[in-house]
């Protein structure tokens, strides 16, 4: 009994000590407030206005594309301070006016066959390993919108 009693009062007065010699130091934490560092908005990475031209050539019959766009738009907008993206709906003869007067955009969203090489600037996909298999990607162009029916 007696070595069983002098056990627990050693490791009694061990935990206390540990308590007596950890309790400032976690009080003090990194000297940071969590909720005020959690709350933090970064930096980010690029600030300015994205322009997205989306030529209409077909119908889709599942409403308007454009709207669907501007409707992703804005929340992609909501998430990521500092960069906007502007949907800018318009027909072919629209579009090639504004082609004609150098308004450039810097994304567009086409049917397939509805642009020419020569217009668009050549993106690195990395393989296409975020794109589905078996779509058709070349440099230039890569399928951007899946709805569901």
């Amino acid at each position: 009994m007696g070595k069983r009693l002098c056990f627990r009062v050693v490791t009694a007065l061990l935990i206390l000590l540990f308590l007596l010699y950890a309790a400032p130091r976690v009080g003090e934490g990194t000297g940071e407030s969590f909720y005020v560092k959690s709350r933090e908005l970064r930096e980010p990475a690029y600030v300015g206005t994205v322009t997205l031209y989306h030529i209409v050539t077909c119908k889709t019959y599942q409403g308007s594309m454009t709207a669907f766009l501007t409707e992703r738009a804005e929340a992609f907008n909501k998430r990521n301070f500092g960069v906007r993206i502007t949907v800018e709906g318009m027909g072919e003869k629209d579009f090639w006016e504004r082609m004609s007067y150098g308004r450039r955009a810097d994304m567009y969203s086409f049917f397939s066959g509805a642009l020419y090489e020569e217009l668009l600037q050549p993106a690195d996909f990395e393989s296409g390993e975020d794109l589905r298999s078996g779509l058709g990607v070349t440099p230039y162009a890569a399928p951007g919108v899946f709805r569901a029916m």
